[in-house]
């Protein structure tokens, strides 16, 4: 019986899962009953999976594992509380009257809004669920322009950490489809250092002078304006 039944599968296989050939297959079985019930069923099944799997591949629903899904709403939750961040130091910079800088922190804050909804994007797109958390208040008081640029340094130092936890997380799963979407926050985390680490250093050349940071404030307003808020 079981060498019937895997020189049934082979003659499916040969016949490429082609209904329509079912007559041809009856006569090779001289009208065997159970036989031709069984041959029945095995296209039956293998018709329906080869119909449905390439709508599902089509649709993008292949689940992420459990793991992975965590630690990507994780990070998406990340993403929002940076947009918050930033956004309430653009608050602070318009209180202080350091007009460009709260243009510059609000535009990205603009940015971080759309990491979050490319990582809930991903999320919904491979099947799991995005799940938005509590998003911590970010802190409201600063010391000075220093100060804000100095703490949004060390808060992509943190995105970086996460961002490169998870690609490795991805490698070492075997799950390819989430390491190469993390490749492009992998490029754009090393930007963002970059570009804040060299308004930092600015900040730290021209000190607290009324004057020089009306310059870098100048100077910040241009780059909001032209885009140059990340890569």
């Amino acid at each position: 019986m079981m060498l019937w039944y895997l020189f049934s599968l082979i003659f499916i296989v040969y016949l490429q899962l082609d209904i329509n050939k079912l007559n041809y297959l009856c006569l090779l079985i001289n009208n065997n009953v159970n036989r031709v019930f069984l041959f029945c069923f095995y296209l039956g099944i293998i018709h329906q999976v080869n119909y449905f799997l390439p709508m599902l591949k089509s649709k993008g629903i292949i689940m992420l594992k459990k793991e992975m899904a965590q630690k990507l709403n994780e990070q998406l939750n990340l993403e929002f509380y940076s947009a918050n961040l930033y956004l309430q130091m653009s608050a602070w910079c318009s209180d202080k009257g350091f007009e460009g800088a709260a243009a510059f922190l609000k535009k990205h804050s603009q940015e971080e809004m759309q990491h979050m909804e490319r990582l809930f994007e991903y999320l919904s797109g491979t099947g799991s669920m995005p799940i938005l958390g509590t998003i911590t208040a970010p802190p409201v008081d600063f010391t000075s322009l220093a100060d804000v640029f100095k703490l949004t340094y060390e808060h992509e130092q943190l995105i970086t950490t996460q961002i490169n936890e998870l690609a490795h997380v991805a490698m070492t799963t075997h799950d390819y489809s989430t390491f190469n979407f993390l490749q492009w926050y992998v490029a754009e985390q090393h930007e963002e250092e970059k570009l804040f680490k060299s308004i930092l250093d600015k900040l730290a050349l021209v000190g607290n002078s009324g004057n020089s940071l009306f310059f870098v404030d100048k100077d910040l307003k241009t780059m909001a304006a032209q885009g140059y808020t990340s890569a």
